[in-house]
């Protein structure tokens, strides 16, 4: 997140304080939950092979399958890549 954040600053999306307040916001969050990724590497090969994309970023999409929640995401590629197909529904860009 702090690279996200750095990145969009270097690009001059966004102030250093508002980076910085960013980041804040974060960090008063719960914790991030961490899963293992046993019960994702089928479903996420399955889908790397569908679209065919990248099992890294499927990994994600097999995680919001198995949540029943959206990915938000600024990756466009990704977007582009499930964009008419059964997993649209899983992403929602960030905007």
């Amino acid at each position: 997140m702090g690279n996200a954040l750095w990145a969009n600053w270097r690009k001059g999306a966004i102030s250093a304080d508002e980076a910085l307040a960013a980041m804040r916001a974060i960090r008063a969050r719960p914790p991030v939950e961490l899963r293992p990724l046993d019960d994702l590497i089928e479903p996420a090969l399955a889908i790397a092979l569908s679209l065919p994309h990248p099992i890294y970023d499927c990994f994600y999409l097999a995680l919001a399958q198995a949540e029943r929640c959206q990915l938000v995401t600024a990756d466009q590629r990704l977007i582009g890549v499930v964009e008419n197909t059964a997993y649209q529904p899983l992403v929602r860009p960030l905007s």
